[in-house]
């Protein structure tokens, strides 16, 4: 961490609880399967690929809204920090009403007991060096998106000979993401990662 002063703070919020969002997400998986166990008519065979499409589209949109709250940890595990709790319980409800909205021709009842699980949960850390590797998990999930977004950049300029406005113009709607789910403000207050980020706006330029 280098001890900068800048994340102190950081730490201190961190050792008071840490969020996390756990969540358990169902897939089109159920559909899938009683296509392949049942005798379905062409009727009945078309309503349930409808079904598994629009669960499919519901479960990648809802991963990715999900993910990009906070510093992802696991697959389904996201920490977050106390200023991005109010936009979690927002994303979450949506989540759910597009579920209920995906779900909605399932005459057969296959989600019915199959809802999304989506819960956060506040732990608090038993010692300072739990903290601080609470602290290092996030701040190596950022530096890892921003290495992921420079090879990106830099493929795409250099190799693939992309339009330079279209990467502009992606590379700066994921960097938008990125400070968007950094609730703790280290791509301001970490030196490595500030120039890691001052890096990727060299190239933009």
């Amino acid at each position: 961490m280098g001890g900068e002063p800048e994340l102190d703070g950081v730490l201190e919020e961190i050792s008071d609880g840490v969020l996390l969002l756990i969540y358990d997400l169902p897939t089109e998986e159920p559909v899938k399967t009683m296509m392949r166990n049942n005798n379905l008519s062409p009727r009945e065979r078309g309503e349930a690929e409808f079904l598994a499409q629009r669960v499919r589209a519901w479960y990648k949109w809802a991963i990715s809204r999900l993910r990009w709250l906070g510093y992802p940890l696991q697959l389904s595990v996201v920490q977050l920090s106390k200023s991005s709790l109010p936009t979690a319980k927002r994303t979450i409800d949506y989540v759910l009403r597009r579920f209920e909205l995906a779900t909605r021709y399932d005459r057969w009842g296959l989600y019915r007991d199959r809802r999304p699980d989506i819960k956060i949960i506040r732990l608090k850390p038993e010692g300072e060096e739990d903290a601080k590797t609470l602290l290092d998990v996030a701040r190596e999930t950022l530096k890892g998106i921003l290495l992921d977004l420079r090879e990106d950049v830099l493929r795409r300029l250099r190799e693939e000979k992309q339009d330079p406005v279209d990467v502009y113009t992606r590379t700066k709607t994921v960097l938008r993401k990125v400070r968007e789910m950094d609730g703790y403000r280290l791509l301001e207050r970490d030196e490595e990662l500030r120039g890691i980020l001052a890096s990727i706006e060299m190239l933009l330029a």
